[in-house]
């Protein structure tokens, strides 16, 4: 063999295994491909199941968004969010889940038959809705919806009842013997007929919850002032005219419900309820507010709306821990400077009062985030309005205000605001900072034009300008991508800016009456039969 074909040979050789070399990487470069492709697939399909597994736990009812109920191998049980079960809550032959139907507790049956209800940290109590049970055993007797019309016999003898319910009946008379049932601490007799509380249910001294709403009561008995374990005493929508002195003996009440009655005075007794967090006496008939109403320091909710309050005592500067306090529907002409301490609120309702004037110390309240106010005397604002930044809800309407002041553009976080039945003659261009505003009501002032910057107002989806002066809306409304409603009845406008044709979702409002000329009312119905059809 000659030289060249030697080199021949070699190169043909190198050039095979080179071939070779470069198809087992190709090969090598497939299957590890084709194993990657695999753990891919792999890896979609456990996070689809795991999605799967998400969606499923989301889809279950999950009772404060801890618990919910399972069933496996013919047993019920409870699991946590992380679908792991929760041992202490037991296994049961029967079960529901935790729900309002039972007051936050779980119905449950033993294997051999017993019913209980539990509660969330696994205490259970034994239970039953027989009326004819004679078990002494039982710790929990709903008799609820069951048409009664007379205090069941021999409840008294189940001397370990710590429940009691007796709601939606027709019982009109409470006997004597509920006084031999002193294990009690909760009974509900919400909605029946009864009259009159007998003076021994003041012998009920272990009882914490006690719901008399809605019957037909006419008074308290002094007794009541017996029962210095309860903490929530429901009195509402009964006949009660007046509460004894010993109502302020109940030192742990942290609920106090009157609304709904005929009371006519709170005594200055309730001034010693020193843990209520909540009062409630709307719709009563009370006409004073005693100043002893400051020392309940730790109230978070004040609701005496519709009554018959003309002034307020200063004392009620000291409620520091209120967040909602409700005075509406009263005859209130004065809100005490006092008013200001209240730095913790974030809802304020002043609405359907005689109210003229607010005071400065109104702009203490920077947690503020609704205020309603309509249905007053009110001419002017005062510039600290303004230092209420964190304002979502401001309803002014059905006053005498003539000016919104400067400050006004400071409550950039307002979504809506209601101007309505004012004698407001201007807004001004510091109106299109409010551009979190999705509603604006301005119907019968006497506004005559809308500036130009109203146009920033992005988000507003209602603007009602119904019964006002204006000739003409600017071209800058074109601007109010997500305007739906915009209502033009009753004004002096004879055209409407055709930039309003782009806003795909407005449907417009208009009286007949309204000079609208014949091009702007083409359009407005050709505008609202598109939004009709859509």
């Amino acid at each position: 063999m000659t030289e060249t074909e030697k080199i021949e040979t070699q190169k043909r050789k190198a050039t095979r295994n080179y071939q070779l070399a470069l198809a087992s990487a190709v090969i090598f470069l497939i299957f590890a491909g084709w194993q990657m492709w695999k753990v891919n697939e792999a890896n979609k399909r456990t996070q689809k199941e795991q999605q799967r597994a998400e969606e499923l736990i989301h889809a279950i009812p999950f009772y404060e968004d801890k618990f919910a109920l399972a069933n496996k191998d013919g047993f019920f049980y409870f699991i946590n969010k992380n679908g792991d079960i929760v041992e202490k809550l037991g296994r049961w032959e029967k079960a529901e889940n935790f729900s309002t139907n039972y007051e936050g507790l779980s119905k449950v049956t033993d294997k051999d038959g017993s019913i209980y209800l539990l509660d969330t940290l696994s205490h259970r109590f034994k239970y039953s809705n027989n009326l004819n049970m004679s078990d002494n055993s039982i710790q929990i007797l709903d008799l609820r919806s069951q048409n009664l019309t007379e205090f069941p016999n021999k409840i008294e003898k189940l001397t370990n009842l710590t429940e009691l319910w007796l709601a939606n009946n027709n019982i009109t008379i409470l006997p004597d013997e509920i006084e031999k049932l002193t294990n009690l601490a909760k009974l509900d007799l919400f909605n029946n007929h009864i009259t009159e509380l007998p003076k021994n249910i003041g012998k009920l001294t272990n009882l914490t919850e006690l719901n008399l709403s809605s019957n037909e009561i006419t008074s308290v008995p002094d007794e009541i002032g017996n029962l210095n374990n309860l903490i929530n005493l429901n009195l509402s929508g009964n006949e009660i005219t007046s509460l004894p002195d010993e109502i302020g003996n109940l030192t742990n009440l942290t609920v106090l419900d009157l609304s709904g009655d005929l009371i006519t005075i709170l005594p200055d007794q309730i001034g010693n309820l020193t843990h209520l967090t909540k009062l409630d006496a709307a719709r009563n008939k009370i006409t004073s507010l005693p100043d002893k109403i400051g020392n309940l320091t730790r109230l978070t909710k004040l609701d005496v709306s519709g009554n018959k309050i003309a002034n307020l005592p200063n004392s009620i500067g000291n409620l520091t821990n209120l967040t909602n306090l409700d005075l509406s529907n009263n005859a209130i002409v004065d809100i005490p400077n006092g008013i200001g301490n209240l730095n913790r609120l974030t809802r304020l309702d002043f609405s359907d009062n005689m109210i003229k004037s607010l005071p400065d110390g109104i702009g203490n309240l920077k947690d503020l985030k609704e205020l309603f106010l309509f249905h007053n005397k009110v001419s002017k604002l005062p510039k600290e309005i303004g230092n209420l930044t964190k304002l979502c809800w401001l309803w002014l309407s059905d006053n005498e205000i003539n000016k919104l002041p400067d400050e006004f553009c400071k409550l950039t976080k307002l979504t809506e605001l209601e101007l309505s039945g004012n004698e407001i003659s201007d807004l001004p261009d510091e109106i299109g900072k409010l551009k979190n505003l999705s509603m604006l009501h301005l119907y019968s002032n006497q506004i005559s034009e809308l500036p130009a910057e109203i146009g920033n107002l992005t988000e507003l989806t209602e603007l009602d300008l119904s019964n006002t002066q204006i000739v003409d809306l600017p071209a800058e409304t074109g601007n109010l991508r997500n305007l739906t409603w915009l209502n033009v009845s009753n004004t002096n406008i004879t055209s409407l800016p055709a930039e309003l044709k782009k806003l795909a979702n407005l449907r417009i409002i208009y009286h007949r009456g309204t000079p609208l000329d014949s091009v702007s009312i083409a359009m407005v119905e050709k505008i609202n039969k598109v939004q009709k059809h859509n």
